[in-house]
């Protein structure tokens, strides 16, 4: 089974204690350290995985990269107006689930207004669009510019229904569909914290008929939540522990509440602010989850 976190880039939770200006550098920059812990070979700081993690978990860039395996990116030429393949080096055993397109404009070169758009990434190549905007003078068009790519992955095969639905719950975000990325995150989660219960009572030996009675006592958010909290401090530290039970309080305002106006067609519209609470919400209990699945 692939655990969730795998992150190839670390920030210093003591450098960074101002959220405004939060850095992140390549595992390699720290020295690796028992129990999930690190050492920067610069700053001297030592950390825990999970508070790196969890002071980077904000803005969209930081959520993208706190549930990636994988990243890439470079700058490419492209001519306004016309179709492309970027090729991406995906290693085999990595499918991507967010790109982003930053048009970049040196102040001596040619100034056009063009939108750049991901039309698939299914494959070895990125296949995007550059189109003028409505602003764009038709003289414009075929003009060469410059291109910003970045790419995030994560590992596969991943066969695990919760996962998948994580991973499209970002995709989703990183598009700005707001609304429906937090109702499959929420729909992730839930189905997440019944595997996890299930998988610690068949650990435990608990017969089959009364795991299966006690997943149909309550499917409601707060009894899911609830059963998973019951067993989260055996496989948490304190510091985990404490920020999982903060998120699972604030979850229903900050998730669940989202979810089920989106599920209801409630004209309460999820915006970006309200997609980031949502996932910097979720981090902690995903965190749970992932440790509790790979334990039992």
């Amino acid at each position: 089974m692939v655990q969730l976190f795998q992150p190839i880039y670390l920030g210093c939770p003591v450098c960074n204690q101002d959220p405004k200006h939060h850095s992140t550098y390549k595992i390699s920059a720290y020295e690796k350290l028992a129990d999930d812990r690190y050492k920067g070979y610069l700053c001297g700081h030592e950390f825990s995985l999970f508070e790196a993690l969890q002071g980077g978990c904000h803005g969209t860039f930081g959520i993208l990269t706190t549930f990636s395996h994988w990243q890439w990116s470079s700058e490419e030429p492209v001519v306004v107006g016309r179709l492309f393949k970027i090729p991406v080096p995906i290693p085999p055993d990595v499918s991507l689930f967010a790109a982003f397109l930053t048009p970049f404009t040196p102040s001596d070169g040619p100034q056009v207004h063009y939108i750049p758009r991901v039309l698939d990434m299914s494959g070895p190549e990125l296949l995007i669009s550059t189109s003028g905007s409505l602003v764009t003078p038709s003289e414009q068009l075929g003009t060469e510019m410059r291109l910003f790519v970045g790419v995030y992955g994560f590992r596969k095969p991943e066969s695990r229904g919760w996962v998948r639905l994580l991973y499209e719950s970002l995709t989703d975000f990183s598009e700005k569909n707001h609304g429906i990325a937090i109702f499959k995150l929420a729909t992730s989660l839930e189905i997440a914290c019944e595997k996890a219960v299930e998988a610690y009572l068949n650990e435990k030996n608990v017969a089959p008929s009364l795991v299966e009675r006690l997943s149909r006592s309550g499917r409601n958010w707060d009894a899911r939540l609830g059963r998973l909290s019951d067993i989260a401090p055996t496989f948490l530290s304190s510091v985990e522990l404490d920020t999982f039970k903060k998120a699972m309080n604030d979850s229903p305002k900050t998730i669940r509440h989202y979810r089920n106006s989106f599920a209801h067609d409630d004209p309460i519209t999820a915006d970006y602010h309200v997609a980031d609470e949502a996932f910097r919400t979720a981090f902690p209990l995903f965190w749970g989850l992932d440790k509790i699945l790979s334990n039992t």
